[in-house]
């Protein structure tokens, strides 16, 4: 499946961990980044035809058991995915006794775009849709390690023909970024909720 005509992950009900800051970052830059129309939030990679191939795909939070390909596409002006960069890391405050802290979790931002879709320019003006989102995430308070602008690095962990994507009229970049936030001591335990308990449709029940 192929991006769906909406321009957004589902947010979750509760989101945890890393989703949290993705989450406020996406309602972030739709309100202040009116280009990027199609925003995502933490893909996973699928792998297919025996491993040759690798996608982005984000879940939809509708109980079901499919995902959807994040790919860039011509009709889009702008996507951005996220994609994790390392484990979730959690620094104790001195003298806290693991009662506070702060969570780290680095990931990368990847911004895809289609720009005579976005402005009428007759230049590649990618470097400035860069630094819009750049500092958005600086005004925000949020590190930023490095930008990645060559084509065979933006999107590297997948097989989408790179080269062919990011050369003008399109563009792409990927941000490195540490999200982080505090710990959180009064949160409440895990409640199951009360409902089916049946295997989603075309998922086989565990044999471990």
């Amino acid at each position: 499946m192929s991006c769906p005509p909406v321009s957004y992950s589902t947010p979750l009900q509760n989101p945890g961990l890393a989703h949290a800051p993705v989450q406020a970052l996406l309602d972030l830059f739709a309100d202040q980044l009116s280009w990027l129309t199609h925003r995502y939030g933490l893909v996973q990679t699928a792998v297919r035809e025996k491993g040759k191939e690798r996608i982005p795909q984000v879940y939809q939070q509708d109980g079901s058991a499919y995902h959807f390909d994040v790919l860039p596409d011509e009709s889009m002006p702008a996507m951005c995915f996220f994609e994790r960069t390392g484990p979730s890391t959690i620094l104790w405050d001195d003298g806290a006794l693991q009662v506070a802290g702060s969570w780290a979790h680095p990931v990368n931002l990847v911004v895809w775009a289609n720009l005579p879709r976005i402005d009428a320019r007759d230049e590649d003006f990618s470097d400035l849709l860069a630094q819009d989102v750049i500092r958005v995430l600086v005004e925000a308070g949020i590190p930023v390690s490095g930008v990645e602008q060559r084509a065979e690095r933006v999107f590297d962990r997948y097989t989408l023909g790179a080269k062919q994507l990011l050369m003008y009229p399109f563009a792409g970049f990927k941000i490195a970024l540490t999200l982080s936030e505090r710990y959180n001591p009064c949160l409440l335990p895990f409640t199951p909720l009360t409902g089916p308990v049946e295997c989603p449709p075309h998922v086989e029940p565990s044999t471990v």
